[in-house]
């Protein structure tokens, strides 16, 4: 019974905090209370009372903590693709200008599992990046968090883009993500590990 009374007050307490944030217009903080792979539905919740700088913000503190995309990849598409002002809030001023330095024609890399994620929005300039996520072991805990999971063969599909098709570039974790659209890549091949 008190456990589920400190249960109940600590939601009441989230609530709170969450209205607060919102009343102060501190919509990173806001969602910065989610867990990372639950702030997708605040974002598209409160998208509508972001201003351009923050709208842009938001989409790269949600992005950044996402288990994977494939399941909402219409939700990100729209985002990523907004006409909204100030995109330069979406990237770091470092990742700008590494992306700006790119050639015209990338080469990108996406580790995956077959049968399951080769045309995800999320890439990479390096194959062993690719090669950790082809065997990346948090394909259970994306399993527990209601993703579909594959038991498959690790693969990696190397493809091509051009640089004005990319939507975003982040570097923030060493994984040199390209972010596109995967219709906008082509010559895809696909190796098994």
């Amino acid at each position: 019974m008190w456990r589920e009374k400190k249960s109940t007050i600590r939601r009441v307490k989230y609530r709170e905090h969450r209205a607060d944030r919102l009343r102060r217009r501190d919509y990173e903080g806001y969602l910065w209370t989610f867990g990372g792979h639950e702030r997708l539905v605040p974002l598209l919740e409160i998208e509508h009372l972001l201003p351009d700088k923050d709208y842009w913000k938001c989409v790269d503190l949600t992005w950044y903590n996402i288990e994977a995309s494939i399941p909402e990849q219409a939700q990100w598409l729209r985002l990523f693709t907004s006409t909204r002002p100030q995109r330069k809030f979406l990237m770091s001023a470092s990742d700008r200008r590494a992306l700006a330095a790119m050639p015209e024609t990338l080469t990108i890399y996406r580790g995956y599992r077959k049968g399951l994620g080769r045309s995800g929005m999320s890439w990479t300039l390096s194959k062993e990046r690719a090669r950790f996520f082809a065997s990346d072991a948090k394909q259970d805990r994306r399993a527990l968090l209601g993703y579909r999971h594959s038991s498959g063969a690790p693969m990696i599909v190397r493809g091509k883009c051009h640089k004005h098709d990319v939507l975003a570039y982040f570097n923030g974790r060493k994984e040199q993500e390209i972010v596109i659209d995967p219709r906008k890549v082509f010559a895809k091949r696909s190796t098994v590990l």
